[in-house]
C-alpha cells in the first residue's frame, strides 16, 4: 500500500524532502516524526518536508496510508541515522511437528555484493555450537522454562560483517522474538545483572515500561578514527607502507583479515574508519555524506601503536574539516554490532572542524546510541579543542596501558535485549537498577 520512495542513507539532518510511493486507493498519508505527525500528503507528489534538526540524532519516520473515509491501509517505517550495513542476517526458530518438539533454526543472509559469508559462528546463551548447515541447524535440547538467546555472527569477504538475534523460551511460549533492541549496560565494580524477573523494572521509554527478554556478556567492538595530524605521524612510523592489517600473530598482510575467532576463543574487534568522506547524490539531488572503514582486526592491548601504524599508508588531507562527522557514522558502526562498544579518537594537535557536524554534535549523537567517547593524543595529555581531555598516548608504552583501560572499560559493559525496535535515547534506566548506568 505505501513504501518510501526516498532512502535516506549517511548523515541526516535539516530539512529534507521525503517522498512516497502509494497504492491506488490511498487518498492521504500522514507523516510522522518521532511519533510526532509533521505533515499529511493528500495526492501528487507525495512529498513531505522534514525537518530533521540542526544535529544529527536517531529517528523514526513512519507514514501512514488512508483512504478516503480516513481508514488506515498501511505503514511504512524508515530508522534514520541509525546504521544500515552492508550485510544483514535473520535467524527463525520453529518447533518440530512431531511430539519431540525439537527445535530448528535457519539462518538466511543478504550481502552487498551477493557473496556467501566466510565463516559463521553460532552461538546459544553465549555457548559456541558446532554447526555443519548453518541454514537450518538443530538445536541442543535446553529448558523451555526460560528465556534463552540464539545469534549468528558472519564473515564476509573484504571485511563485512553481519548479526542475527533471536529470543524464545520462557513466558513466550511458541513464540520467537526477532525484533530486539540491544542496550548496553555498565556495571559497577562488585554488581552484577539481576535475574530476569527482577530487570523487568529496570528500563522505561519515556513513562512505558519495558521487557526485557533477555541478556549476555561477551565481546566488544572498538571503532577508532585517527585525526589528520595522528595520520601524519603514524605514516611517518610505517615508512608510508602501511595500509595493511594487523593479524593476532604480528604479521602484516593486507589479504587477511582477522574478523572474529569461529572457535569463540577471542573476538574483540578493531574498526579503524576513515575520516576521508565519500558522497553520494541521491534522486532527489541531495548530498550524503558516508565513511568507509578498514575490515575489523583483533583489538590488542601490546604493540598497538605499531599495528596502527600499519593502516595509514599516507596522511589524510582534508584538514579536520570531516572529523566530526567520520566520529558519527564509525560510532553508529558500533551501535550495529549488538555487543559491548566504544569509539576512540585518536589526534595529535589542535585543529579546526569546519564541516556541518560539530564536535559537540558528535558526543551527543554518540550518547544518543550508548557508545562511550574516549579520546587519546599522541602529543601528550591536554585538551582536544573541543572535544575534551585527551588521555596521553604520546609513547607505545602509554598507548598499550591506555589500550588496557579502555578493554577493561569495556568489558563492564552487559547487553541487555529489550522486546521491540525503540529509538536508543529514549530507553532509560529506573531506580531499581542498583549498580548500573546506561553505556555513554
Amino acid at each position: 500500500m505505501i513504501v518510501f520512495q526516498t532512502i535516506l542513507i549517511g548523515l541526516v539532518f535539516g530539512t529534507q524532502s521525503v517522498r512516497l510511493m502509494v497504492a491506488p486507493q490511498v487518498k492521504s498519508v500522514e507523516v510522522r516524526l518521532d511519533g510526532a505527525t509533521i505533515g499529511v500528503a493528500a495526492g501528487e507528489p507525495w512529498t513531505i518536508r522534514c525537518d530533521f534538526g540542526k544535529a544529527p540524532h536517531p529517528h523514526e519516520l513512519v507514514a501512514v496510508a488512508h483512504d478516503a473515509l480516513g481508514k488506515e491501509l498501511g505503514r511504512a517505517r524508515q530508522w534514520v541515522n541509525l546504521p544500515r550495513p552492508a550485510a544483514e542476517a535473520t535467524l527463525l526458530v520453529e518447533r518440530s511437528p512431531q511430539a519431540s518438539g525439537v527445535l530448528t533454526a535457519r539462518l538466511s543472509w543478504n550481502e552487498a555484493r551477493g557473496t556467501g559469508p566466510r565463516a559463521v559462528r553460532v552461538t546459544l546463551d553465549g555457548t559456541t555450537l558446532a554447526v555443519r548447515d548453518p541454514r537450518r541447524f538443530e538445536l541442543p535440547a535446553c529448558d523451555a522454562r526460560q528465556v534463552h538467546i540464539l545469534s549468528a555472527e558472519l564473515a564476509f569477504p573484504e571485511g563485512r560483517t553481519a548479526r542475527a538475534d533471536a529470543v524464545f523460551g520462557g513466558d513466550l511460549g511458541e513464540e520467537t522474538r526477532s525484533e530486539l533492541t540491544a542496550v548496553p549496560v555498565v556495571m559497577e565494580p562488585g554488581s552484577k545483572l539481576p535475574a530476569l524477573s527482577e530487570l523487568q523494572s529496570w528500563f522505561r521509554e519515556d513513562d512505558r515500561p519495558l521487557r526485557v527478554l533477555g541478556a549476555e556478556d561477551g565481546p566488544f567492538d572498538v571503532v577508532l578514527v585517527m585525526d589528520p595530524e595522528a595520520q601524519t605521524i603514524l605514516s611517518r612510523e610505517s615508512g608510508g607502507k602501511g595500509g595493511g592489517s594487523p593479524l593476532a600473530d604480528g604479521r602484516w598482510l593486507s589479504d587477511q583479515r582477522l574478523v572474529f575467532d569461529p572457535a569463540g576463543r577471542s573476538d574483540n574487534r578493531l574498526f579503524v574508519g576513515s575520516v576521508e568522506p565519500e558522497r553520494i547524490w541521491g534522486d532527489d539531488q541531495a548530498e550524503h555524506v558516508v565513511f568507509s572503514t578498514h575490515p575489523p582486526a583483533e583489538f590488542v592491548t601490546s604493540h598497538l601503536r605499531a599495528r596502527l601504524a600499519n593502516f595509514v599508508s599516507a596522511p589524510a588531507v582534508t584538514g579536520g574539516q570531516t572529523l566530526a562527522a567520520a566520529m558519527v557514522t564509525n560510532g553508529a558502526l558500533a551501535a550495529a554490532s549488538n555487543r559491548p562498544r566504544a569509539a576512540v579518537l585518536l589526534c595529535a594537535g589542535t585543529h579546526s572542524d569546519l564541516g556541518a557536524v560539530t564536535p559537540a554534535d558528535a558526543r551527543g549523537y554518540l550518547e544518543d546510541l550508548h557508545v562511550p567517547l574516549v579520546v587519546w593524543s599522541l602529543v601528550g595529555s591536554a585538551e582536544a579543542d573541543d572535544w575534551g581531555a585527551a588521555a596521553d598516548v604520546s609513547s607505545a608504552r602509554r598507548m598499550d596501558q591506555a589500550a588496557k583501560q579502555l578493554k577493561n572499560q569495556v568489558a563492564a559493559q552487559r547487553i541487555v535485549w529489550i522486546e521491540g525496535p525503540h529509538l536508543p535515547q529514549r530507553i532509560r534506566l529506573t531506580e531499581d537498577a542498583k549498580g548500573a548506568s546506561l553505556a555513554r
